[in-house]
């Protein structure tokens, strides 16, 4: 029986998950196209140009890929192509080369949170699921028919790094239950149905609008948690970053947004457009000492 010829176009820790599956089965020939990214490498993610190189597996390393990538994949001629959180989209020449057509895992509910960056978008939304499918790629930017898709929940303080780690999980697992079916044509594509939604990428940094609600802002404040830069504001000569907060529902028609109106140990209680926010876990820069710290962290203190 001859084996199926994968051209695996791999990123972030998903594209290595997927190439070490694909490698270690016998029915399988690939073929890998990924990258080293320093931000990858930033945020603990393993690279499938590792185990390419490790075991034999034919590979280009490229973040574009171009006409030479177009070429090499004409002659080896692949069935299929398997995108796993590829950092660019394929061309129509790429997609036109396998008989099989090109499939892509997109953390996504169909025909919403399509786009470059869902993920943060399910936290900033509100959302208490996310949802995780797999879909054959067109000319479209994620809006092409989907074989399989199934939503999953996740925790109401997740942020963003974790729930992007929960995402890459899911889809390891998703492609590895429905590859086969979806190769054999037991699973045929269905168009999605509905209104488009598509999320843009957000700002790498926040600075805390503390005009905002409180909701809103501890929102922010997940999906910019460590490792990425926290949210961040500023209390008199001090910059402070935020990578933890509770949102409080007491009211204070009185107080100023970005008033510090509690200080104890459980943390800095500050007065938000709506609400109150409770900062937990938080840096100073410069840091302060202990005789400096009385004087910034007071109760009518306010943030900038």
């Amino acid at each position: 029986m001859a084996k199926i010829r994968v051209a695996l176009f791999g990123g972030q820790d998903l594209g290595y998950v997927m190439a070490e599956y694909f490698s270690a089965r016998d029915d399988i020939e690939l073929f890998v196209v990924s990258y080293h990214s320093r931000r990858d490498a930033i945020n603990g993610y393993r690279s499938a140009l590792t185990i390419s190189k490790d075991l034999g597996i034919p590979y280009i390393e490229t973040s574009q890929p171009n006409k030479d990538v177009v070429s090499v994949l004409r002659d080896w001629k692949p069935d299929i192509i398997v995108s796993a959180y590829y950092a660019r989209l394929l061309s129509p020449e790429l997609l036109r080369i396998p008989r099989l057509g090109a499939i892509n895992v997109h953390p996504g509910k169909f025909p919403r949170y399509q786009g470059p960056m869902p993920t943060p978008w399910y936290i900033l939304n509100g959302e208490k699921t996310f949802g995780i499918g797999i879909l054959q790629i067109d000319d479209g930017v994620d809006t092409g028919p989907v074989f399989v898709e199934r939503e999953y929940p996740f925790p109401g303080d997740e942020t963003g790094h974790g729930l992007l780690l929960r995402t890459q999980r899911a889809a390891a697992e998703l492609y590895k239950e429905f590859f086969d079916a979806i190769v054999s044509g037991e699973i045929i594509a269905k168009p999605q149905l509905g209104k488009p939604e598509v999320c843009p990428r957000i700002k790498p940094q926040y600075q805390i609008d503390w005009n905002d609600t409180a909701e809103m802002i501890s929102r922010q404040i997940r999906v910019h948690a460590r490792p990425y830069f926290p949210a961040f504001s500023y209390l008199y000569d001090r910059m402070i970053s935020v990578n933890r907060a509770e949102v409080s529902a007491q009211a204070l028609p009185d107080r100023t947004p970005g008033e510090i109106i509690a200080v104890s140990n459980n943390g800095l209680s500050v007065a938000c457009g709506e609400g109150v926010l409770t900062v937990t876990n938080c840096e100073f820069f410069p840091a302060m000492n202990p005789e400096q710290a009385p004087l910034y962290l007071r109760t009518g203190s306010r943030f900038g």
